[in-house]
């Protein structure tokens, strides 16, 4: 398994990293949330391979609550994103498991 320092945690488990992408496989079972985490990578990529439900705690901006189906296709830049939806947490709402494939870019 690849050493990923505890402030750049953002999956569940690193599957290929190289000095140009991180990838990761992103779980989370029905009710499990993340920790409190800080993108800081410019540009990410994210595909979602089970239909999930989430619910989004921002420190700075409380709580949203997203739907994205399976095969949803996302490609954000990070950098270009307002500071306070940096840092936050993921819940699973749903009743069934979340998965999806996330990929920071270096």
């Amino acid at each position: 398994m690849v050493a990923v320092a505890d402030d750049e945690w953002v999956g569940t488990k690193v599957l290929f990293e190289n000095d140009r992408v991180r990838v990761w496989d992103f779980q989370l079972q029905p009710g499990e949330s993340t920790k409190m985490h800080t993108h800081k990578r410019d540009w990410m990529f994210v595909y979602v391979t089970e239909d999930n439900q989430l619910r989004i705690t921002y420190p700075a901006m409380g709580e949203k609550d997203s739907h994205q189906p399976d095969g949803h296709v996302s490609f954000l830049q990070i950098s270009e994103l307002p500071v306070e939806r940096l840092t936050h947490m993921a819940t699973n709402i749903g009743t069934k498991p979340h998965r999806q494939i996330l990929i920071e870019f270096k």
